[in-house]
């Protein structure tokens, strides 16, 4: 069989995995944003840490521990998500029996992006781990969901150079986010973490919504 360039396969690249590419783009940037951004955001907004602040040059010491302890708090977030993550992807599979993988997928990133923006709005740092659910749902959806979309939708021995493919639209989002994160929260959100996550969240409500116009050969 003649074996086809790169650039052929792309161009025949399936229209689902098209689609299911915007998606993954905007489910993962988000995701990238989280991970850099959370520290800096829950310090400002929940510790009276004050915009600018770097604690790599400051002498004052209760600042230094403030940002040390929200960084703390961070990973406690973290690790409630992954929780939530593992024990959402156990009960998938009956949820799914119930509905379609589509729609496990596009609510999960809604409940997501929820999550997101839900940090922005509550008093308590122990609240954030309802923000917690909601990513956590997310989170789980992101790793297995497309997989198990794409693989109907992609002829069986193609499979592998198409998944291999695929697996760019997560390393694209991490490079804009390494690229542009900078520039986007200091020009349009004044160095101010918190709006930058809740930016993170719409653009995963979007790739929630995005999910909705899929076509897939399988939906079930």
């Amino acid at each position: 069989e003649k074996k086809e360039s790169f650039w052929t396969l792309l161009k025949n690249t399936p229209k689902a995995m098209r689609q299911l590419s915007v998606t993954q783009m905007l489910s993962w940037f988000p995701l990238f944003v989280l991970w850099v951004y959370s520290t800096t955001g829950i310090s400002q907004h929940y510790f009276g840490i004050p915009i600018g602040f770097n604690p790599g040059t400051s002498d004052d010491a209760a600042m230094i521990a403030a940002y040390n302890e929200a960084g703390n708090w961070v990973g406690i977030c973290f690790a409630a998500y992954s929780l939530v993550a593992a024990l959402f992807s156990v009960a998938m599979p009956k949820i799914i029996e119930k509905t379609s993988r589509k729609a496990v997928y596009g609510w999960s990133l809604v409940l997501g992006g929820i999550g997101f923006i839900s940090m922005n709005f509550f008093t308590d740092q122990y609240m954030l781990l309802i923000s917690m659910i909601g990513i956590g749902m997310a989170w789980a959806a992101i790793l297995a969901m497309p997989y198990a979309i794409l693989s109907d939708s992609i002829p069986a021995r193609k499979m592998g150079v198409y998944m291999g493919i695929f697996n760019l639209t997560v390393v694209v989002p991490q490079i804009i986010s390494g690229v542009f994160g900078g520039p986007i929260i200091a020009n349009f959100f004044g160095n101010n973490g918190m709006h930058m996550l809740v930016f993170a969240g719409v653009i995963m409500m979007l790739g929630g919504l995005s999910v909705k116009f899929l076509k897939t050969n399988k939906e079930s």
